[in-house]
């Protein structure tokens, strides 16, 4: 089984069970799958993806199910992005074990191994992540508060990605790849007041890092990191508003959103700075404008306890910004 994070703080105990939790969680409107990786292509390129399950309850009680995935190459400019809704009834769901369908996309497995595969216009996915170690319990315990919804969520942020992944008549096969993936359930009101911004940092350091930077409806921006350290400590950590120094904004000509492209992280009490930037602007998730969103392959380069590191990871932005 998979090695369970310690912890700085004594006597926290996690608020979820990494290993039973994987599967549907009943008793909830949202219960959500995301899967990302990044590895470099036997040509040199540099390739990420993003696979993203959700199942949801809307507020007049119809199930819906939401599939994505986005195949992203930073060398070449490339951008593949595809999500759908189905009714629930065209997707199936285990309850005693961890395994989804759905008609463009499917995740199964364990805490060990993940299978991950998608099928969309012109691109398939089909790989497997593989943990190496560690959980991130988001927020100390894997139990926080967000614009009102009461938020379980997990990282297993040190996978490794093997497979394959097909655009159009190019096969690319995936060795030793760098692999994140995310469970999240909660309770979702029918209308969010508010905006998030979401990004993985995956450090050169061996840091890995879940950042979350919330704006209320009334304004008021929080921030906050938890960072899984190399010998498996993890630390919650508040952050800088993303907001300040945020630029290069992108306009979406088809949901009308503002996205930021470039952001720096900054943590005082680890001596980080951080910059993160959108390796293609054109990186929404918007084929309908209802439920368009910001899921940018990202690159980043800084400071990290007052040493230089590079990393890479996904900027996700939900809202506009104004």
């Amino acid at each position: 089984m998979a090695v369970q994070p310690k912890t700085l703080v004594p006597g926290v105990t996690p608020a979820v069970d990494a290993a039973s939790d994987l599967a549907f969680r009943k008793g909830f409107t949202t219960n959500s799958w995301f899967a990302i990786g990044h590895f470099e292509t036997e040509e040199g390129e540099t390739l990420d993806f993003l696979h993203h399950l959700i199942l949801t309850v809307l507020p007049d009680s119809t199930e819906i199910s939401y599939s994505a995935l986005t195949l992203t190459n930073s060398t070449t400019g490339q951008h593949i992005a595809q999500e759908d809704l189905f009714p629930a009834a065209m997707s199936t769901v285990e309850t005693d074990r961890f395994a989804v369908a759905m008609p463009t996309g499917s995740m199964s497995g364990d805490l060990d191994r993940i299978r991950v595969s998608a099928t969309v216009d012109g691109a398939t996915l089909d790989i497997t992540l593989a943990q190496r170690e560690g959980v991130i319990f988001n927020g100390g315990t894997g139990r926080f508060p967000l614009l009102g919804m009461d938020v379980r969520q997990y990282s297993l942020p040190r996978m490794e990605a093997s497979g394959t992944i097909t655009i159009g008549e190019r096969v690319y096969n995936v060795t030793g790849g760098e692999g994140w993936f995310d469970r999240q359930w909660q309770n979702q009101p029918a209308l969010l007041q508010g905006r998030w911004t979401w990004i993985d940092l995956n450090l050169s350091s061996g840091d890995r890092i879940s950042l979350w930077d919330v704006v209320d409806a009334g304004g008021v921006e929080n921030a906050w990191a938890t960072i899984l350290q190399p010998d498996g400590t993890q630390l919650v950590v508040p952050v800088e508003p993303t907001s300040v120094g945020a630029s290069d904004v992108w306009l979406s000509p088809l949901s009308g959103q503002r996205y930021p492209t470039k952001l720096t992280v900054r943590i005082p009490s680890l001596d980080a700075e951080i910059e993160v930037r959108a390796t293609v602007r054109e990186q929404e998730l918007g084929n309908d404008p209802r439920l368009a969103h910001y899921e940018a392959a990202s690159t980043m380069s800084g400071t990290f306890r007052g040493r230089p590191v590079t990393g890479f990871g996904f900027i996700e932005h939900v809202a506009d910004w104004h």
